[in-house]
C-alpha cells in the first residue's frame, strides 16, 4: 500500500516535473538509494541489538551514533552524485531547459530531509522491536524500505517547491 500510495503522489503531482526538467532522470534512484541506506542500517542496528552494544536502554551509544552518522553521510554524499549524475544523463537525453544547480539542489535538500526523517524512523523501529522481543531484522527492513519510497516522494516534492522559491529570490538558474 505504501509504494501505491508513493506513485498515486508522483503522479498527481505533473507540475513539479515542469520546474525541474530532468527530474525524472533522478527520481528512480533516489528512491533506491534511500531504501538501501535505510536498509543498511536497520541490518546493522539488528546485528548491534543481537550483540548487545545497542539497545533502547543503552540509548544513544556510540555505536549507535557512528552509524546513524555513516547513514547520513551517505545520504547527502550520494544525494550530491545522484544530482550530478541526473543533469548529465538530461544533457545526454537532450532535456530542454536542464539546470545543474536545480538538479542538485532538489537531490541534496530530498536526499538531506528523507535521510534524516528515515534513520529517526529506522532507529525507532528498530529498538522499538527488539525491546519488545521481535527481532528487528524481520521487521525494519520491510517496513523502512517501504516507507523510505514514501517519504523520498514527498521530500522530493517539498525539495522543488523550496528550490523554486530559492531560485525566485536569488534571480533564477
Amino acid at each position: 500500500m505504501g509504494e501505491l500510495g508513493a506513485g498515486v503522489v508522483l503522479s498527481n503531482v505533473e507540475d513539479i516535473y515542469a520546474l525541474v526538467p530532468g527530474l525524472l532522470t533522478i527520481i528512480p534512484a533516489v528512491l533506491d538509494m534511500r531504501g538501501c541506506i535505510s536498509s543498511a542500517l536497520a541490518s546493522r542496528i539488528g546485528t548491534g541489538t543481537h550483540l548487545g552494544f545497542i539497545s533502547w536502554d543503552l540509548g544513544f551509544n556510540d555505536e549507535l551514533k557512528n552509524n546513524i552518522y555513516a547513514a547520513l553521510l551517505m545520504s547527502v554524499l550520494l544525494s550530491a552524485v545522484l544530482g550530478a549524475l541526473g543533469y548529465f544523463v538530461s544533457v545526454i537525453l537532450n532535456v530542454q531547459g536542464v539546470s545543474f544547480v536545480q538538479l542538485l539542489l532538489v537531490s541534496l535538500i530530498a536526499g538531506a530531509v528523507a535521510g534524516f526523517m528515515q534513520a529517526g524512523i529506522t532507529v525507532f523501529i528498530s529498538l522499538y522491536a527488539a525491546k519488545r522481543g521481535i527481532d528487528p531484522d524481520n521487521v525494519t527492513i520491510p517496513i523502512v524500505a517501504t516507507l523510505g519510497d514514501v517519504i523520498s516522494v514527498l521530500c522530493i516534492f517539498l525539495a522543488v517547491r523550496v528550490v523554486d522559491i530559492l531560485l525566485v529570490y536569488v534571480g533564477g538558474v
